[in-house]
């Protein structure tokens, strides 16, 4: 059962962006629940540049078998060109997590 289950990390420039992107999932039953975490601070290569710069990070719980529903969503919402949208997989928890995961996500 835990197979289909993941959680999607996804980096966002502003607090703002990141509580809506979290809101929408959630109200949407796209993610069972989003956690907004931040600022992080992210360093990276973008067109040849080296880049540092603080980001909110949001962990949504969600399916693996809708990501790319998922993804369509974050990309209309999102400001970045190629946001960080990165599953990993969920290979264990409680049956009772599980089993609430299970209905809140469409």
């Amino acid at each position: 059962m835990t197979n289909d289950f993941c959680q999607l990390q996804i980096t966002c420039p502003t607090r703002e962006e990141a509580l809506t992107l979290a809101k929408k999932l959630v109200k949407k039953h796209l993610a069972a629940c989003s956690q907004v975490t931040g600022p992080i601070t992210s360093l990276c290569y973008w067109e040849g540049e080296f880049k540092e710069g603080e980001e909110w990070l949001v962990l949504a719980k969600t399916r693996l078998c809708i990501f790319d529903e998922v993804t369509e969503l974050i990309l209309s919402l999102h400001s970045y060109k190629v946001p960080q949208i990165i599953a990993l997989p969920l290979v264990a928890s409680s049956p009772d997590y599980l089993h609430w995961l299970e209905e809140q996500i469409q």
